[in-house]
């Protein structure tokens, strides 16, 4: 008999599915487009050079903003980002993108990289002064990318530095 009570009570204080979901509506904001147009809902992707292997900072390299939460992903290649007075804005991994997959017939092939173009996520800061890929525990390229962080900044201003012509 006791055990009969227990097992009525149990059930009459489970939630239903509808009453779970009720309760989750009530404490969560609404859904709003708004998320992807606020400045601070973002992260940069940087374009770079590779030439023989290394990567090159070049007429190519570029940095864009993107719209979303930065991409946590998982990995090999340990990104470390630093300002421009070496300071560490941010450390991540990702998957290596100087590594070049084939998965032609039945060989599952990987090989460096030699002559392309890669991108990497970085976090949203007008001073990142370079990037750091640490392979294991080996650094496999640093590279300054400043000055396109730099001009990316100034084009977002307004100010490329170029005289308008009539």
């Amino acid at each position: 008999m006791v055990l009969f009570v227990l097992i009525c009570a149990t059930a009459f204080a489970q939630e239903t599915p509808d009453q779970q979901r009720d309760k989750v509506e009530k404490n969560t904001a609404p859904y709003s487009t708004d998320y992807f147009t606020r400045s601070g809902n973002s992260y940069y992707v940087m374009t770079l050079s590779v030439e023989k292997g290394k990567i090159v900072v070049d007429q190519n390299s570029k940095l864009e903003e993107v719209k979303g939460k930065f991409p946590y992903q998982r990995g090999n290649l340990n990104v470390q980002v630093m300002d421009t007075k070496g300071e560490r804005l941010a450390n991540f991994f990702m998957p290596d993108p100087l590594v070049v997959r084939s998965c032609e017939g039945e060989d599952s092939e990987t090989k460096p990289i030699q002559k392309g173009s890669i991108q990497i996520p970085l976090p949203k800061a007008s001073n990142i002064g370079k990037i750091e890929l640490v392979r294991g525990k080996q650094t496999v390229d640093r590279v300054d990318v400043s000055a396109v962080v730099e001009e990316f900044i100034k084009r977002q201003r307004g100010d490329d530095g170029k005289d308008e012509e009539e």
